[in-house]
């Protein structure tokens, strides 16, 4: 749920798991690990970043 709020409230370049993972203080394989069910569950949408090698992340159909 924190992950989210946090990803609502935040502008897309900011929604990497890097970002994520400083946020809240884990590492970057819990914030994976959290996001992969999320996604699994159409809660978030994974998006490139402009370079086309990072991942960003935004709310997806079932997390409006």
């Amino acid at each position: 749920m924190q992950i989210l709020l946090f990803i609502a409230f935040h502008d897309t370049k900011q929604c990497s798991v890097t970002a994520i993972a400083r946020e809240f203080a884990v590492t970057k394989a819990t914030i994976s690990d959290a996001v992969r069910v999320l996604l699994e569950a159409d809660l978030l949408k994974k998006n490139t970043g402009d370079d086309g090698r990072g991942l960003l992340f935004t709310l997806g159909a079932a997390g409006c």
